[in-house]
């Protein structure tokens, strides 16, 4: 299976635009700031090979080792900071309303200006930066394969997000994910477009998978996941270069292996300014949560003097099958909480 990994093509004209407090204000005013300041992975293509192998059409879940792991819209909302609330959105197919490309070229591109040979809008001919960086940004959400053109569709998106307007981004993105994934399985697409966001995923949910020699980072809570391996990749390149060779997959066959159920714990993205809500639409209060049976507050306690001991902690979900009865107790109290955050 021969795989093209690609995703952003233009990081110069993107480092400019950070550099741009109107464009910065519009992206952060239709919640996509936070996805647009994360910047390339370093490819890493026979991890993403091998994720496309364990990717079973049929269920629409990876198959790792005999283990299911769906692709959710929680994962795609933690990696990568889009906006999951706001009025739907389709990258794919076309939107109703709006103007013709023609039209669109007239009114927002450099005077000249023709449509490509796709009918497409050639974005670098857009006269506005923040309609041009919102622009290069949904075709990167959408992993498309013609990342310097926009279609009709995507410029009617971009407009409405000048306005500012917020999408569901996430449920757009995941699908756009699957459907990439199966026709790659199905061997009627080559080009991929999602390497980061697949690359991060399986490092997040299979902790094995995480390279054993590089001391990971405490992230931020409101730090989408995906930055910390983007860093990572890039600032190991040259020396200790973060790669997986095939003999990382034999080695990885061979150990007993375990899945995170909660890779994204701890993290919090309410009340992020970077984050928008759609109009007239407010973040949930903090969980706040109290420990009442004296028994598990004694260990939590425990629990408390124990961290000051060490750097880093983390916290591994044990299945109840493993527990004593005084853990499945405290795993209990857990999951409760778990499912008010």
């Amino acid at each position: 299976m021969t795989i093209t990994w690609r995703e952003r093509e233009h990081e110069e004209e993107d480092m400019i635009a950070l550099q741009d407090p109107a464009t910065v204000t519009a992206l952060r005013n239709c919640g996509l700031l936070k996805f647009f300041r994360i910047s390339s992975m370093r490819q890493q293509i026979n991890l993403l090979q091998y994720l496309l192998y364990a990717w079973d059409p049929t269920n629409q879940v990876f198959q790792i080792r005999g283990k299911n792991i769906p692709l959710t819209v929680e994962d795609i909302y933690f990696l990568t900071g889009l906006s999951r609330r706001g009025a739907p959105v389709s990258l794919s197919g076309p939107s109703p309303g709006g103007e013709s490309v023609r039209d669109y070229v007239c009114r927002y591109c450099r005077e000249g200006s023709q449509p490509g040979k796709d009918g497409k809008i050639i974005i670098i001919d857009v006269t506005s930066r923040s309609l041009r960086t919102i622009l290069f940004t949904i075709g990167r959400m959408a992993g498309s394969a013609s990342v310097h053109a926009a279609n009709r569709s995507y410029m009617q998106y971009a407009l409405e997000c000048l306005e500012p307007k917020v999408f569901n981004w996430c449920d757009a993105v995941l699908t756009m994910i699957k459907e990439q994934l199966t026709k790659v399985k199905s061997g009627r697409l080559k080009n991929f477009g999602y390497g980061s966001i697949l690359v991060a995923f399986a490092l997040e949910r299979v902790p094995m998978m995480q390279p054993q020699y590089i001391a990971l980072s405490v992230p931020l809570p409101t730090e989408p996941r995906m930055q910390r391996w983007v860093d990572h990749m890039s600032r190991h390149a040259g020396q200790s270069q973060i790669s997986f060779p095939d003999t990382f997959f034999g080695w990885f066959d061979r150990h007993e292996m375990f899945f995170s159920e909660y890779p994204y714990a701890g993290m919090d993205f309410r009340g992020d300014p970077d984050l928008a809500l759609p109009a007239g639409e407010q973040w949930g209060a903090p969980g706040i949560y109290f420990v009442r049976n004296p028994a598990i507050y004694r260990m939590f306690l425990r629990v408390k003097i124990l961290e000051r001991h060490f750097d880093f902690i983390q916290y591994q979900h044990i299945s109840r099958n493993l527990n004593t009865l005084t853990d499945s107790l405290a795993n209990y109290v857990l999951d409760r909480h778990l499912q008010h955050l």
